[in-house]
């Protein structure tokens, strides 16, 4: 009795988000890439010095490659270089969003996905190209205990073969409050 009402108060009070990187796609090339990356805030999404405590739960993902097949891995609390981050939305979201990293290390590889290219002999489209998956629904993110890291969930990109590809990811999560 208690874990159903538990659960039913948790689902009263969460947010839906998605992010992608459809509007600058990014090249993937013989070296790691991230393509797209998110953490959990340092602060409440309303501003100021409130802690952020939420709980936050990656939904699902996918990944497009435009030219070229690539191999991609969605990494957990990698280090990241390079690119900034910013807040995916100030006003309802505690989380924050990097578009331009130009290299992971480390981390724990929960997924991974070979994605063939979207275009086909002498430049036919195909719709081939997409790939999708579901996390682990167990997977939770937040705060560490002193409230100075948060995770990091990091989707990764890298060529199969010699040929660079554009690639584009979309990524999805639930807020807990």
């Amino acid at each position: 009795m208690f874990g159903d009402e538990l659960r039913g108060r948790l689902s009263r009070s969460q947010l839906v988000f998605g992010i992608s990187n459809a509007a600058s796609l990014r090249t993937a090339g013989s070296a790691i890439l991230p393509v797209i990356a998110i953490r959990v805030s340092a602060s409440m999404p309303s501003g100021g010095t409130i802690t952020n405590r939420e709980t936050v739960i990656p939904a699902n993902y996918r990944v497009f490659s435009e030219d070229a097949p690539v191999y991609c891995e969605v990494l957990y609390n990698p280090s990241l270089s390079g690119g900034s981050w910013t807040a995916v939305n100030s006003t309802h979201s505690g989380v924050d969003v990097n578009r331009g990293a130009t290299a992971a290390a480390g981390g724990l590889v929960i997924d991974s996905v070979y994605i063939p290219a979207n275009t086909g002999p002498g430049g036919t489209e195909r719709l081939l190209g997409v790939g999708e998956g579901e996390l682990l629904s167990e997977l939770v993110m937040s705060q560490n205990a002193s409230a100075t890291q948060g995770d990091v969930l990091a989707i990764t990109a890298q060529r199969v073969g010699g040929m660079d590809s554009d690639v584009g990811v979309a990524l999805t999560w639930r807020e807990l409050y």
